[in-house]
């Protein structure tokens, strides 16, 4: 019991850790990913919600039977993808609002995203 409240504490601190956000904006289609990956190719910290999420296109993923991850996968993978990130340098990552698809993005994330840079 202990060992779990002590993983549910860590998982809550790394989210709740503030970072220097930059994010994407704009019509689906208009190469917001691919604006991602370059900047990650140049070496710039980048959380891609869509390949944490195990998906592209988020939003029609289901409709097309593409495998959408579980709630509790998707924020196992968002926790690692963030403990990752050096905090003295901007992450960027595109707007997705408080969903990726079908999934929810943690309160305490979306947050700190609220607070970011829009580009």
């Amino acid at each position: 019991m202990f060992v779990l409240l002590a993983l549910l504490f860590d998982e809550v601190k790394n989210m709740e850790t503030k970072r220097d956000w930059r994010i994407l904006v704009g019509r689906s289609g208009s190469g917001k990913s691919g604006i991602l990956h370059q900047l990650l190719a140049e070496g710039h910290q980048v959380l891609d919600l869509e390949a944490v999420a195990g998906m592209r296109g988020a939003c029609v993923a289901p409709l097309f039977g593409r495998s959408v991850v579980s709630q509790e996968e998707f924020r196992r993978r968002l926790q690692k993808a963030l403990v990752d990130f050096d905090p003295a340098y901007p992450v960027w990552t595109e707007w997705k609002g408080h969903r990726v698809g079908v999934l929810k993005l943690p309160r305490p994330l979306f947050g700190e995203l609220l607070g970011g840079e829009f580009y």
